[in-house]
């Protein structure tokens, strides 16, 4: 899951959820492309999203370690396919 994830999951656009986190939308388009964010943008967004800091960490932590394990697999693919 990520924040993409919990805002289409709560129906909101990027633009629906920077008014509601008193947030721009370039924050928000942001925050869902490089997963990461300020401890007032966390707040912000947990509030929102009705879960705890911590929980909304731990969802943008797993979906970068998701991001790394995928990007090794391309390379490890990329890899074996050029030497063929």
């Amino acid at each position: 899951m990520s924040i993409k994830d919990l805002r289409i999951k709560k129906s909101l656009s990027q633009e629906q959820l920077a008014n509601l986190t008193n947030l721009s939308s370039r924050t928000i388009q942001r925050i869902e492309k490089e997963n990461k964010a300020s401890c007032e943008s966390l707040t912000a967004l947990a509030k929102v999203f009705e879960m705890e800091v911590s929980q909304l960490e731990n969802i943008m932590n797993e979906n970068k370690s998701n991001k790394i394990e995928i990007e090794e697999k391309k390379e490890s693919y990329l890899s074996f396919f050029s030497f063929l």
